[in-house]
C-alpha cells in the first residue's frame, strides 16, 4: 500500500494542487532540463505568449530571476517555484505529457519517444520541437530574455567585482555536460593565446550541475554567471570562447552583440562521427549551431572543429582575428 501511494496517489495530488494553483482553463507548461534548456523553454513561451488567455509555469527555484526576467510585465504567467526533478518523475509516475485537458505541458524532449533521438539524428530541431509543445506559429530568431538595459548594467557590476575590465575580457567556458571535454592543459594554451593579445581570460564558474571543472584550480578570475544574464554577461565582457555546452549555444542563437567563439571537439571523429559521453553518435555537421539552428542562428559566432589537443598557429590565428574585430567593434557596446 504504501509503494501504490507513492506512485500513484502522491503524484494525483501534487497534479491536483497544481492544476488549482494554475487555475482553470490556464495553460501549463513544465520547464525542465539542463539552463541551457531551461533557457529555450522560457523563451519560446514567451514568444507564444499571445496564444493563451492564462499561463503557469513550473521551474525551478534556481531559475526564478530567469522566469521573472522572461515574463516581466506579463501579469497572466503565473509562476510556480519547485523542483523539477521531483515534478519531472511525478509526472511521468501518471504519464503525464501535457496538451490533453489541461495538464501541464512537460518541455524536456527526453520524455517523448522517440524525440531526443530525432533531434540526435538531425531530423527534429529542437527550437521546432519546443515550438510545436508551446504551439508557436513563429518562424526565425528567438525572442530575446535578458538584453535589457538593466539586465547589462548588472553585469557590469558582476565583472567589476571579479576585477576583470569590460569589454576586453574573454569569459571561457569548458565545461561540457554531455559532449567529451578538451583537456586542461588545452584551455591553458587558449588563455595563453587571450593574454598575447591583450585580454583577459575569465572562467565562467557557474558550470553545469556543479560549479565549473575545468580551470577551476588555474587562478583565472572567476564569474558565476547567474542564468537571467546569460548573454549579458559576456555582451559586457567583451567576448567569449566555450566547448559544446549550453552556454555556447545560447551565445549563438540569442547574442547579437557580440562575436565569440564555439569549439568541437573532434579529437575522436570516427566515419565523421562523434560520439559523446553515453555512447551517443551524432554526425560532425550536427555538431555546429550554423547546422542544427539554420534559422535562428544570428552568423556571429565562430565554429571551429579541433582536432589535436593543442593551439596550432591556425586555430591561434582565429582566435586573434575574432579578439581584433571585437576590439574594433566594441566602443559601439559601450
Amino acid at each position: 500500500m504504501t509503494e501504490w501511494m507513492f506512485d500513484i496517489i502522491n503524484p494525483l495530488q501534487f497534479l491536483n494542487i497544481v492544476l488549482n494553483a494554475a487555475g482553470k482553463g490556464t495553460k501549463i507548461f513544465h520547464l525542465h532540463g539542463s539552463f541551457g534548456d531551461v533557457y529555450f523553454q522560457c523563451s519560446a513561451i514567451k514568444e507564444a505568449q499571445d496564444k493563451y488567455p492564462n499561463i503557469c509555469v513550473i521551474i525551478d527555484e534556481k531559475y526564478k530571476d530567469l522566469a521573472n526576467d522572461a515574463f516581466a510585465g506579463t501579469p497572466k504567467v503565473k509562476i510556480i517555484l519547485f523542483d523539477c526533478a521531483t515534478a519531472n518523475k511525478m509526472f511521468s509516475q501518471i504519464s503525464i505529457l501535457g496538451n490533453k485537458h489541461e495538464f501541464p505541458v512537460r518541455l524536456l524532449p527526453t520524455v517523448y519517444p522517440m524525440v531526443a533521438e530525432s533531434i540526435g539524428a538531425g531530423l527534429l530541431s529542437y527550437v521546432g520541437f519546443l515550438r510545436l509543445l508551446t504551439e508557436s506559429d513563429k518562424v526565425g530568431p528567438l525572442e530575446k530574455i535578458d538584453q535589457k538595459e538593466i539586465n547589462l548594467k548588472k553585469a557590469f557590476q558582476i565583472l567589476a567585482q571579479a576585477n576583470v575590465p569590460p569589454g576586453n575580457t574573454v569569459l571561457i567556458s569548458a565545461d561540457n555536460n554531455t559532449q567529451s571535454e578538451f583537456s586542461e592543459e588545452f584551455w591553458l594554451q587558449i588563455c595563453e593565446v587571450i593574454r598575447s593579445c591583450g585580454w583577459v581570460p575569465c572562467l565562467n564558474a557557474s558550470g553545469t550541475s556543479v560549479p565549473a571543472r575545468i580551470l577551476a584550480q588555474s587562478g583565472l578570475p572567476k564569474v558565476v554567471v547567474p542564468p537571467n544574464l546569460a548573454v549579458s554577461i559576456p555582451t559586457a565582457a567583451g567576448c567569449y570562447i566555450g566547448g559544446t555546452n549550453g552556454f555556447s549555444t545560447i551565445q549563438a542563437l540569442y547574442n547579437d552583440r557580440v562575436e565569440g567563439i564555439h569549439l568541437i571537439n573532434g579529437l575522436l571523429i570516427e566515419d565523421n562521427k562523434i560520439s559523446d559521453r553515453f555512447g551517443n553518435e551524432f554526425n560532425v555537421d550536427l555538431m555546429f549551431h550554423k547546422n542544427t539552428c539554420k534559422q535562428q542562428f544570428l552568423g556571429l559566432q565562430k565554429e571551429i572543429l579541433v582536432q589535436k589537443n593543442e593551439v596550432d598557429d591556425e586555430l591561434a590565428s582565429e582566435i586573434t582575428s575574432t579578439l581584433q574585430k571585437m576590439r574594433a567593434k566594441i566602443k559601439g557596446i559601450r
